[in-house]
């Protein structure tokens, strides 16, 4: 039989080749203000200087939303004991610190053969660093899309940081984010 590995944001998109039953999930979830402030900076499509001087509630709030959705549902799933040792959870800080290390982690999970100079150069090629070098310039700063300009970034995320403690302090996000973390 055929290995699949097959990416997806469940439960926030459909799973729509497979039935969940048949996944054995790597669980990749992220700290919540660097996931959560990410995506509201990559969804505010307001004008610059808008943007700069204030919120937007309402994308906040449901970005905050989807997170604690998808955190919830897998700190649920990894929970249950009938689900014991068919997923693994990785924290995307390790991914970042430790690339070799989880990159082997995921293929000893699959059971596939480990060839750690694939693994070498996998993690060097997609390291955050080097895509940053080969595609960071002055067409990329002015795509809205994965990428953005890393001094706005910083500046959007200081003006968001007291509502979204606020609004986060209403969820469980942090104890289902602290009970993957213990786990991974």
């Amino acid at each position: 039989r055929e290995k699949k590995i097959i990416f997806s944001r469940y439960p926030l998109g459909p799973i729509d080749l497979y039935k969940f039953h048949q996944i054995k999930p790597v669980i990749l979830f992220r700290e919540p203000f660097e996931e959560i402030s990410s995506v509201y900076v990559k969804y505010d499509r307001r004008p610059e200087e808008i943007r700069l001087k204030e919120i937007n509630q309402e994308l906040l709030v449901s970005k905050i939303k989807i997170y604690e959705k998808y955190i919830n549902f897998w700190a649920n799933f990894a929970s249950q004991a009938e689900n014991k040792g068919k997923f693994i959870v990785i924290n995307y800080q390790d991914l970042i610190k430790n690339s070799e290390v989880v990159l082997e982690k995921i293929l000893v999970f699959y059971d596939y053969k480990i060839n750690k100079e694939f693994v070498k150069k996998s993690a060097l090629v997609h390291s955050k660093e080097n895509t940053m070098k080969n595609l960071w310039g002055p067409k990329l700063l002015k795509k809205k899309g994965r990428f953005s300009n890393p001094e706005i970034k910083k500046e959007q995320q200081k003006l968001i940081k007291k509502n979204f403690e606020k609004i986060l302090s209403e969820t469980n996000i942090m104890k289902d984010y602290n009970y993957l973390k213990s786990i991974s």
